[in-house]
């Protein structure tokens, strides 16, 4: 049951405190040959305490712990026995245990370091959120990011606590709107994610100390805010931050550029009608939302994506494990963040004949 709400401090901040954002500086590459396996994908990635890096590799699925400049370890596969996985959707460390929750499985298996077997988890009713390990042993579900057409519709999202391998209690709900949206076509509808969505962004910490959440309504006029809050385990606010924005239009040609993916995503269509469809189905508000996402740290540490621009580099604030703000940072937008810490992030880049690699970016001294 959720305890009592403390409110350790709130802060609002002018715009202008971190006008000039730094570019982050590339920095190690794990790829193919690195691994010494094929990739067709990479899932989730978490860096341990002892600096070890965990990552989900497809085909497969298998794990996979780089350990600096040792030989990495690969681990696990396909299957429903004993330390195999079916479908992982998120990993991370408390101590030196590398957990990893699987919502097909419906339980959180634990490794060491070295890639041996703990234990298992079950955590029946996953299929309603992915489950994660918290720090006082529980598992919780936390809703995965998936469009449905349920979506379309304003819906309460609720992370649930799993005690004794049942669900227990709620630890915390959200109300989520313009999440996805539908499109008619031939063959039934198409479900798809909202580009420029406005709902609030809910995360786990990998070291199983609790939730972030993002409220992000969108802006209007020179100066709005958005807002931070942190949560312990047990659903209590530890937390909250707010943060002045200036609100920048979304033009045309972000929602052109939208739309254009989406058609290419289906691997094109001879519909003429379907670009001018999709833009229908578009959630098009005049100003860009003013987070796109948020990469919770091992440390504690918040990586904030701000507006999802067209542009090739992106903006991201780094805010310190008590929320206080560190600096803003350029990433290439081609770059899908998974991990990060006060030093440095780790995310995906993919190449020319898509094969993934683990790439780091580090915060320039």
């Amino acid at each position: 049951m959720r305890t009592g709400i403390v409110f350790l401090s709130i802060v609002a901040l002018p715009p202008t405190l971190h006008a000039q954002a730094r570019p982050l500086v590339r920095g190690t590459v794990i790829s193919e040959q690195t691994l010494g396996v094929k990739l067709a994908r990479i899932g989730s990635l978490s860096l341990g305490p002892s600096g070890y890096l965990a990552a989900v590799l497809f085909p497969g699925p298998q794990i996979a712990i780089v350990r600096g400049a040792q030989r990495p370890i690969i681990f696990s596969r396909d299957g429903s026995g004993p330390g195999e996985l079916r479908s992982p959707s998120a990993i991370g460390w408390i101590d030196d245990n590398l957990w990893v929750g699987d919502g097909v499985l419906g339980r959180v298996t634990l490794f060491t370091s070295s890639g041996t077997l703990v234990r298992s988890i079950p955590a029946p009713g996953s299929m309603m959120g992915g489950p994660v390990l918290l720090r006082d042993g529980h598992v919780a579900l936390v809703p995965l990011a998936r469009a449905t057409v349920e979506q379309q519709r304003p819906a309460p999202e609720r992370v649930l606590r799993v005690s004794a391998g049942k669900v227990s209690d709620t630890l915390l709900t959200l109300m989520t709107q313009h999440r996805a949206f539908s499109v008619t076509m031939p063959q039934g509808h198409m479900v798809g994610e909202q580009a420029f969505d406005d709902f609030p962004l809910l995360r786990a910490f990998p070291n199983g100390s609790g939730f972030v959440v993002v409220k992000r309504p969108i802006g209007r006029g020179k100066s709005a805010e958005y807002s931070v809050q942190r949560f312990a385990v047990t659903g209590q606010l530890l937390f909250q931050r707010s943060f002045w924005f200036t609100p920048v239009p979304l033009a045309k040609q972000d929602v052109d550029a939208v739309v254009a993916k989406v058609v290419t995503d289906m691997g094109g269509s001879a519909d003429p009608g379907l670009p001018a469809r999709i833009e229908a189905a578009l959630f098009r508000p005049s100003y860009f939302p003013p987070v796109n996402a948020v990469v919770p740290g091992q440390d504690g540490t918040l990586w904030i994506q701000r507006e999802r621009t067209t542009t090739a580099l992106g903006k991201w604030t780094l805010l310190s494990a008590k929320g206080s703000p560190v600096g803003d940072f350029l990433l290439p937008t081609t770059l899908q963040v998974r991990a990060g810490t006060a030093t440095a992030v780790w995310g995906v880049e993919t190449d020319a004949d898509g094969v993934p690699s683990i790439v780091e970016y580090r915060v320039p001294r």
